[in-house]
């Protein structure tokens, strides 16, 4: 099996949100505190009428001031479970003080608005935004720094977020999963937001950045030592951006 690493991803991630945090029109006010013990969690919530479920990891230690929360959407007929066990997104949150919840799509997709699952009438952006609403009665983090990642699947489901509730995130981080034709069409952002669109080659963690507040950019670059791959390069608004 293909393990996903994100040991420097996360880093990454924390340390640009630094800069995107500071310069994205959303309020940083933290929510409330919360008691909860480190660890992961399993809450449960109905959405239209249907169960749904998602495992929030809490970082020992005191909050830190306007942590981050990440929200992390696994690939297809994977399970927010078995997220946690491919990436590294609980030791790095361990270290550094993020929120970490790890979505649960229903029987393990999600509804991207693309391909078969679009019409499958379950609304994971809604789900989503409920999600959030859950967690920020339990525990605080800074609203400012809300991201969304995803594999596959489920960076297809980061960039409909992307495009649905940019108000709403800081960045979005799609592996493994470009924009498709269809969503380019529907995609209109409500304010320009940032991209880190990265791709696994041959076992290694690709990484592209996008920091900009201004415009969401696609960049490519290739990680130290030699690439597995020519990188391709493409830096255009996400409401512009194709699949290729």
């Amino acid at each position: 099996m293909l393990r996903i690493r994100t040991l420097h991803l996360s880093a990454i991630l924390v340390a640009s949100l630094v800069i995107v945090g500071s310069c994205v029109g959303i309020s940083s006010a933290a929510t409330r505190n919360g008691s909860l013990s480190p660890g992961d969690h399993t809450f449960t919530l109905e959405v239209q009428g249907i169960p749904r479920s998602f495992i929030l990891h809490i970082p020992p230690g005191a909050p830190v001031a306007k942590r981050p929360l990440l929200l992390i959407y696994h690939g297809s007929r994977a399970t927010a479970q078995g997220t946690i066990g491919v990436t590294d997104f609980e030791q790095e949150s361990n270290k550094t003080g993020e929120l970490v919840a790890f979505l649960q799509g229903v029987n393990n997709h999600w509804n991207e608005y693309a391909g078969v699952f679009g019409a499958s009438g379950v609304n994971d952006v809604i789900y989503t935004v409920d999600v959030i609403k859950d967690i920020e009665a339990r525990v605080s983090f800074d609203h400012a720094r809300i991201v969304a990642a995803g594999f596959s699947n489920g960076a297809l489901m980061a960039e409909s977020l992307g495009c649905q509730l940019a108000k709403t995130f800081a960045m979005i981080v799609p592996v493994e999963g470009q924009l498709t034709t269809s969503m380019v069409k529907l995609c209109a952002p409500a304010r320009p937001i940032s991209m880190r669109f990265t791709a696994l080659l041959t076992r290694r963690l690709h990484t592209a950045a996008a920091a900009s507040c201004r415009s969401c950019r696609r960049q490519s670059r290739s990680p130290s030592g030699p690439p597995t791959t020519t990188a391709r390069r493409r830096r255009q608004p996400l409401s512009q951006a194709a699949a290729w």
